[in-house]
């Protein structure tokens, strides 16, 4: 069909379109950037557009990243599912590559089509063009999908409770043991407290203020939203916490593996709406948050599983991680801890998230065989190949070396630091091609049999009952120099430790320094490194970052 034709019932490649509960006004839009999208979509041109511009909905409506939110629920071919809000297919394709019969409902025409261009090569999807209030479904659900959808259900429910009425008419289209799944930041997000403008008013503190000028759009506390999905008869409710938030999460958290204080020393301070103020350092508040045990309460947003009858039989992961910063398509796994009948009662899955990545995957078991040759098994996380998809790892149960470090520092002063240090340099950081365990020069730096793991850093290593682990053996690479591996390690651990080395006197530049490295192989270290790091990692996400800015007269550093 022509795209800019509305007919009754019609298709977009092999999508079919759904008009009869069309009023023939598209009644929610973010404007003419749509308009963009729109012609992107047309001319197949979405990836160059995405990574050639800046704006936040080109991110946003396109990105990949966006993905990692949903693509690892238990949701198979057998499944149906309703998406309710679908937008420009931010995530549509995401269901879809399930194999599941997924419908989707647009109140605008534009953003329907636009989602039915991005996916018009797949035979899986229906799309309902319409208010959802006015579509009559002649199926049920085992999942219905509310993707930053419920905080607009005062604006196109209009009945004295429209959440609540808005959330009935989402069970009456779930089967028995079906599974709503919702989206939603969080009013009371540490991000708010801390200076981010309300998502969709773009007021300071407006959610927390209990939205003071409504207009239509709301968003809940971890609290209201259990009592509103109470109210409606979801009385299985599973709370997930993705960090920094639902639109970009590079970590998903769950009542049974919150985040530790640990965690977020290795995380970056990553947002792309607006620039924002800052009131306190969110990262370092972080910590005492979680500590206190506020974190579920204070989270920037929430996924939550709700289900009526009972509750799912189907297996979830207790914590997601993806990559710590975008890698390219062959090098993207996810991590997922499970429960299981294992000592420690968890296992750790490594999964390819696309085809091209289940090479590497295959790599990184191999590794682990390396690494167990030469340190010895019990010094490193065992790891096995389940599917073409799947590996199952050790879960380790300990304290990163990192931190490990940290208190030998508070104990024992900058000489525990160096002992600890050295123990690294000359026991743990070994390669392939090395005599024995204190070696450096015995094998030619540039000899293709000496192999170091690249990002060999403090927070891959775990102490055990007194013993190191290695987690990490992901990037085994030729000629690396030992000290190169050595001095990511000293500027990755002073990053994220900066203020409390500084507090004992230590600065990157002492850590550096006992090297001995000349000022030319220093420059050649950066060089290098940001040569690995372009061949491994893929960015175009770094033009559409912004910028924390400090209030004046708040200072927190």
């Amino acid at each position: 069909m022509n795209v800019d034709d509305v007919t009754k019932t019609s298709f977009i490649g092999n999508v079919k379109m759904d008009f009869s509960a069309y009023n023939g006004k598209d009644s929610y839009s973010d404007g003419s950037i749509e308009d963009e999208i729109l012609f992107h979509a047309k001319v197949g041109d979405i990836e160059n557009f995405l990574r050639s511009d800046n704006r936040f909905h080109v991110l946003y409506y396109l990105s990949p990243l966006r993905h990692f939110l949903l693509e690892w629920l238990p949701i198979d071919k057998e499944d149906s599912v309703l998406e309710i809000g679908c937008g420009l297919g931010a995530l549509t394709g995401t269901l879809l590559n399930t194999g599941a019969q997924v419908e989707a409902v647009e109140l605008s025409s534009r953003r329907a089509k636009i989602c039915a261009l991005r996916n018009s090569h797949k035979d899986n999807l229906t799309i309902h063009v319409g208010n959802m209030n006015d579509i009559t479904f002649d199926k049920k659900f085992d999942f219905v999908f509310l993707i930053g959808v419920f905080e607009y259900a005062e604006m196109f429910t209009h009945t004295k409770n429209p959440q609540v009425d808005f959330l009935s008419k989402c069970k009456s289209l779930l089967k028995p043991n079906g599974a709503l799944i919702i989206a939603i930041e969080n009013r009371l997000g540490l991000e708010y407290l801390s200076g981010a403008a309300e998502s969709h008013t773009g007021k300071l503190f407006d959610g927390i203020m209990d939205y003071p000028q409504p207009i239509g759009v709301r968003t809940f506390s971890r609290l209201e939203l259990k009592n509103i999905l109470n109210t409606c008869g979801f009385v299985h409710q599973k709370f997930f916490y993705p960090y920094p938030d639902y639109k970009f999460p590079y970590a998903i958290y769950s009542d049974e593996m919150l985040p530790t204080a640990a965690d977020f020393a290795h995380f970056g301070d990553l947002f792309y709406d607006t620039d924002r103020m800052a009131f306190f350092s969110l990262p370092k508040a972080l910590p005492t948050i979680i500590n206190a045990g506020l974190y579920a309460d204070l989270a920037n947003s929430f996924l939550i599983i709700a289900q009526q009858n009972q509750e799912s039989q189907r297996i979830f992961p207790l914590k997601i991680l993806a990559n710590s910063s975008p890698r390219k398509t062959k090098y993207q796994l996810r991590t997922e801890i499970h429960k299981a009948p294992t000592a420690s009662g968890l296992v750790v899955k490594k999964i390819a998230r696309n085809s091209s990545a289940r090479e590497h995957l295959k790599t990184m078991v191999e590794n682990c065989k390396i690494f167990s040759d030469i340190y010895g098994a019990e010094h490193v996380a065992q790891m096995v190949l389940i599917s073409d998809d799947t590996a199952e790892m050790e879960f380790i149960d300990g304290i990163t070396f990192e931190d490990y470090l940290c208190q030998a520092l508070e104990s024992g002063g900058p000489e525990a630091l160096v002992e600890g240090l050295t123990f690294y340099f000359q026991d743990i950081l070994r390669g392939t091609g090395d005599n024995n365990k204190f070696s450096d020069e015995i094998v030619a730096f540039n000899s293709p049999n000496r192999k170091y793991q690249y990002d060999l850093n403090l927070h891959n290593i775990f102490i055990k009952n007194g013993n190191f682990v290695i987690l990490d053996y992901e990037f085994l690479l030729p000629h690396l120099p030992k000290k190169f591996v050595a001095w990511r390690m000293f500027r990755d651990f002073s990053f994220k430790r900066e203020a409390f080395l500084q507090q004992h006197g230590i600065t990157l530049g002492n850590l550096i320094a006992t090297l001995e490295l000349p000022d030319d192989t220093l420059k050649d270290y950066i060089l290098q490194d940001l040569i690995i790091f372009n061949a491994l990692s893929d960015e175009y996400d770094l033009r559409y970052r912004k910028r924390r800015l400090p209030v004046k007269g708040f200072k927190f550093d």
